[in-house]
């Protein structure tokens, strides 16, 4: 699992990749002064349509906290057997 945050003076844009290379992106644009958009539907939205996240990563995301969010993809992996135990 990969989240990465791009930040220009034009836009921001959120992009989660899931294990299997499946992208959750939600890109915000300025639209003039003081008024910004986004492009898409909330990337926690996205992800749980997908139906396939834990409630916590998903909370960290809608949160943005991006300390939560590494713990939660850290321990996808433990869970899967990827890594070795990995401290909060």
């Amino acid at each position: 699992m990969k989240y990465t945050v791009e930040i220009t003076p034009e836009k921001m844009v959120k992009k989660f990749i899931d294990d299997n290379g499946k992208e959750y992106i939600n890109t915000w644009i300025a639209k003039g002064p003081g008024h910004i958009g986004t492009l898409e539907k909330a990337m926690d939205d996205q992800m749980d349509d997908a139906n396939k996240f834990s409630e916590e990563l998903l909370q960290a995301i809608y949160d943005e906290d991006l300390g939560d969010i590494w713990r939660e993809v850290r321990n996808s992996r433990i869970k899967e057997g990827l890594h070795g135990n990995i401290d909060n």
